[in-house]
């Protein structure tokens, strides 16, 4: 069963996940090893508010919808997919996400 569309979600992950872009694969891994560290229990429910499907990925109709609800127009949704996907599917899992939309200067600081 489909998830409704729950906003307003957190701007800094809309601005952490569109921000996360010419990241080399070295950096994308290391974030991804930094957020199995983390406390990311925030991130964890902007994830599922995301994946409307409910299957651990989101796909491009998601963040379409997402982005619209949001009032966000301007973005290449592909194009942020392809940034964040690590493992070249086309849709972004959970550990993505993750490594996408975590404040790394906050974490530091903890």
């Amino acid at each position: 069963m489909p998830v409704e569309i729950m906003s307003p979600l957190d701007p800094l992950v809309f601005m952490n996940l569109q921000l996360f872009k010419g990241e080399t694969i070295l950096k994308k891994a290391a974030l991804n090893m930094l957020v199995k560290i983390s406390d990311t229990s925030h991130l964890d429910r902007q994830f599922k508010k995301v994946d409307l499907s409910g299957t651990g990925l989101i796909c491009l109709n998601d963040l379409q919808k997402i982005f619209a609800a949001e009032k966000i127009v301007d973005i290449d949704l592909s194009k942020l997919i392809q940034e964040v996907d690590l493992e070249g599917n086309d849709m972004i899992n959970y550990a993505e996400f993750l490594a996408a939309t975590v404040d790394v200067a906050t974490f530091f600081d903890e």
